[in-house]
């Protein structure tokens, strides 16, 4: 398999398990990718890897927020270097 490939189907795959572990909710997941996409343009001024990903957890939306949280710190912690590079 070619680098490339296997790049695409490790960003599927992490779409995926991040869409399951919010409920199959496409509109939130969508949100946070756009909200993350903006995040990690700046990511370098952010001193720590545990920081970036409270702010980047931080971008859910008030009311997911008690739901979610702390699920999707851990995704986030597990996933960290495909969310900022």
């Amino acid at each position: 398999m070619d680098d490339v490939f296997e790049k695409h189907l490790s960003e599927l795959h992490s779409r995926t398990s991040l869409e399951e572990l919010l409920d199959w909710d496409y509109d939130l997941v969508e949100y946070l990718v756009g909200a993350w996409g903006m995040a990690s343009l700046h990511a370098d001024l952010i001193p720590d890897k545990d920081t970036c990903i409270t702010l980047l957890a931080a971008q859910l939306p008030q009311d997911k927020q008690q739901k979610y949280q702390n699920k999707l710190e851990k995704w986030l912690h597990d996933n960290y270097n495909m969310i900022v590079r």
